[in-house]
């Protein structure tokens, strides 16, 4: 009998399988046995070293980033709701969980929101790199989401 959250999401990270492989051009992430996803080993950005420089930070090992994050879309999945139809992600730097959460739901429309120029190129590049979860694979939108009204035209990047 599961007594918790907290015991739930472990139950479902030990029965979790990924792989993490990187060749040159691309990395790949799988889980389960839904279809993999690919990251642009040259999609730039600016934050904790660009796309490529964060994935294997995040990958070392043979961890996986946020295990808790991505057991509970598996669990969403398997007992929850079979199908999602939108999925929002907000601050999604580099694609990461808008990728899984394409591969998971892969009827769902998933709307990527990121407000740093540099990242965004590099979503978008990311993004592109995966035509193989539908066309297109998530919406892109180049801002950022706030609970107040206001105009902030300026983003500070670190370089």
């Amino acid at each position: 009998m599961i007594n918790s959250v907290v015991e739930l999401l472990n139950n479902q990270i030990q029965d979790m399988r990924f792989n993490f492989t990187e060749s040159k051009f691309e990395s790949r992430l799988k889980i389960n046995d839904f279809p993999a996803v690919f990251f642009d080993n040259y999609a730039g950005g600016n934050i904790a070293g660009g796309s490529y420089s964060w994935l294997q930070k995040k990958h070392k090992n043979g961890t996986i980033h946020e295990p808790a994050t991505i057991a509970t879309l598996l669990y969403i999945q398997k007992h929850c709701f079979r199908e999602i139809n939108v999925i929002f992600d907000i601050g999604a730097l580099y694609g990461y969980f808008s990728l899984i959460g394409k591969s998971i739901f892969p009827q769902s429309t998933v709307f990527s929101f990121e407000m740093n120029p540099e990242s965004y190129i590099a979503l978008h590049k990311n993004i592109n790199f995966n035509k193989h979860l539908g066309i297109p694979a998530t919406q892109c939108l180049n801002l950022g989401l706030s609970n107040k009204t206001n105009l902030q035209e300026r983003v500070f990047t670190r370089g």
